[in-house]
């Protein structure tokens, strides 16, 4: 290790797939899962520290659902990372 009084306790990514807002949830997901599959190996290493996808959803007429499809749910637990959905409802506008 380079630096260890460098070491951090935690530590935050944020990655945004698209800012488009008609793009489904499911959707981005998938592709967020695919990116991190294509780094497996990388993720693997990772292995002593906890991973979430930490995934905003807002709707503003407090309807809608999301549905994972379980190959995305499997990959996901393969690699031993947890999913968090932080739902919201706002006013329509």
């Amino acid at each position: 290790k380079r630096y260890p009084q460098k070491l951090r306790q935690e530590n935050f990514w944020i990655y945004e797939l698209t800012s488009d807002k008609t793009v489904q949830i499911e959707e981005q997901l998938e592709k967020m899962v695919n990116i991190i599959v294509e780094k497996k190996e990388l993720i693997k290493k990772l292995s002593s520290c906890d991973i979430d996808i930490f995934c905003g959803y807002f709707t503003s007429n407090g309807q809608g659902g999301i549905c994972i499809e379980s190959k995305i749910m499997a990959k996901l637990a393969e690699l031993n990372i947890h999913l968090i959905f932080d739902i919201h409802a706002t006013e329509e506008k």
